[in-house]
């Protein structure tokens, strides 16, 4: 396999998976599933990462991590049960063992999250559009900072389209604690937003 490495040092192994269905997916072999899966994974747990607060650098050592872990799971003959579900859970896990050890979060930016925002966007919108949409950006990141940590993870992982009960299993809580901080954080974010 030959591959090319991006401006920010990632290698890109140019495979892909056509669907998102990773449970589902059918490889030769344990180091092929891992491939697919980083190829798959990758982008929306490094946000997940950079959601929750680390930094850039960070969550890509955890990104890396997790997917290290994973390796050695399926290399162990560990269950291939929700691979999506166990790699999110153990980023988490490793992000919350990180901030315990470095204290080392970092706030977000406004500009850190049109950045973010930015790279999801297909087309060049106006600039009128720009504007109108850098004050969203402004008015969502106000209201997410207002947000618990518990309220965060729960809507960043949501937004990921896990399932309340796979929340509460990734942060150790109750599906009910899920659904009332999704609840209130929705309610917050309203709020703050109109």
């Amino acid at each position: 396999m030959s591959g090319n490495v991006t401006s920010d040092g990632i290698v890109r192994l140019g495979l892909s998976v056509p669907t998102e269905d990773v449970d589902h997916l059918r490889a030769e072999g344990p180091e092929q599933k891992i491939v697919q899966l980083y190829d798959t994974l990758r982008p929306s747990l490094y946000r997940y990462l950079i959601n929750i607060g680390l930094s850039p650098q960070d969550a890509e050592e955890i990104v890396q991590e997790a997917f290290l872990r994973l390796y050695r799971h399926m290399r162990a003959g560990g269950n291939e049960e929700n691979l999506r579900g166990w790699i999110y859970q153990v980023a988490h896990n490793l992000s919350v063992n990180f901030h315990k050890s470095r204290r080392r979060l970092i706030e977000t930016t406004p500009e850190l999250w049109e950045q973010l925002s930015q790279s999801w966007l297909d087309s060049a919108p106006g600039p009128e559009e720009q504007l109108l949409q850098k004050e969203r950006i402004l008015r969502v990141h106000d209201g997410l900072s207002k947000l618990t940590q518990l309220q965060r993870d729960c809507l960043s992982l949501r937004v990921e389209g896990f399932r309340y009960r796979e929340i509460g299993e990734m942060l150790n809580v109750g599906t009910s604690t899920v659904a009332g901080s999704l609840r209130n954080a929705i309610v917050r974010l309203v709020k703050g937003c109109s």
